[in-house]
């Protein structure tokens, strides 16, 4: 478990998982799996809203690990908030490759 300012250059600096991921393939293509917590981060902290800049702009940019790691990975985001912004931003992230969101509810008041 890792936090997205790990993951890609903050001001410069590199972190040593993003070198690893950047510099070593073999150790990029064990990676099978991304899962990301509080994957709503990515539409509220990671852009730019309102005209106001990104709070946590490496949430932002995790779409270019995703990228890097190739087609193999698999990628879980998970969320328990529910807004436009998220909604917007997982249909727009939609490319060839990816099937598209699954919205599970387990919370009857928000079912009915």
């Amino acid at each position: 478990m890792v936090q997205p300012e790990q993951l890609s250059s903050i001001d410069g600096h590199l972190p040593r998982l993003a070198r690893l991921i950047n510099r070593d393939r073999k150790f990029a293509q064990r990676i099978r799996y991304l899962h990301v917590d509080e994957a709503h981060f990515i539409a509220t902290a990671g852009q730019a809203l309102y005209g106001v800049p990104a709070f946590r702009p490496a949430w932002g940019r995790l779409g270019e690990l995703r990228i890097k790691l190739g087609r193999q990975v698999v990628v879980q985001a998970l969320s328990g908030y529910e807004s436009h912004l998220w909604d917007s931003f997982l249909y727009a992230a939609a490319d060839a490759d990816f099937a598209g969101p699954a919205v599970t509810l387990r919370c009857p008041a928000i079912q009915q």
